[in-house]
């Protein structure tokens, strides 16, 4: 059994986002990333008239300067102390800031929270997930995010991305959060 009081662990500040964490016990020694201030996952999505069977998901297309290729992603949204006082809120203005959607209080019906997704040994942390079901409300196949950054918001079919059309990590978390939602 480990002795919690044996660990250390000595930080140092990376960002605003992240630090450096550097862990040792017992003759043991290992590095590791601590998300500091998480962002909010927030997956649209439309369903059939019944709303139990997806049709559609909304993923974020942006230019990835490190690998120098465009990925596919959910939208991954800061949340706002000065305007929001919730994730919810942050989801309600994430919608609102990218697709046009306004979503009021008899809308929040539309929002699911789906739970948090867990990073791994390599980077420590969790980021809180939301659906957002745009059936009926979503007007474009694909939203501009920002030209400099070459980023959309596109419509994708949601057997497309079953079949493994995208290698994200927090894609097919979200997915299979909203599925066992849903189900």
């Amino acid at each position: 059994m480990i002795n919690k009081d044996q660990v250390k662990i000595q930080t140092n500040p990376l960002s605003a986002n992240y630090e450096h964490a550097h862990v040792a016990y017992d003759g043991v020694m290992f590095d590791n990333i601590v998300l500091k201030n998480t962002n909010v996952c927030i997956l649209p999505f439309e369903t059939e008239s019944s709303g139990k069977i997806i049709h559609y998901l909304y993923l974020y297309k942006y230019y990835d300067f490190l690998k120098a290729d465009t990925r596919v992603s959910t939208l991954l949204y800061r949340h706002d102390e000065e305007r929001d006082d919730s994730n919810l809120d942050t989801v309600i203005r994430c919608i609102g800031d990218t697709m046009r959607i306004p979503i009021t209080q008899n809308d929040i019906n539309r929002v699911f929270y789906l739970g948090e997704i867990e990073l791994n040994n390599l980077i420590s942390g969790g980021i809180p997930c939301y659906g957002v079901n745009v059936t009926g409300l979503a007007k474009e196949m694909s939203y501009p995010i920002s030209d400099k950054f070459e980023s959309t918001l596109d419509r994708v079919m949601y057997s497309n991305v079953l079949r493994g059309t995208s290698q994200d990590y927090v894609i097919a978390s979200s997915v299979f959060m909203l599925l066992s939602y849903l189900s």
